[in-house]
């Protein structure tokens, strides 16, 4: 059974979060967008 090195714990810690920010990333965008898109829309009184 090979051992777990410190390094490649850090290495995997690195990876993980690099994609969880490039994520967070992506849904932040998607909300902005969806945000300004609706601020353009006209609002229509009855």
């Amino acid at each position: 059974m090979k051992k777990i090195s410190g390094d490649h714990i850090l290495s995997v810690s690195a990876i993980i979060t690099a994609v969880v920010a490039v994520w967070i990333a992506v849904v932040e965008q998607q909300s902005n967008r969806e945000y300004q898109r609706l601020s353009v829309e006209p609002y229509i009184e009855k």
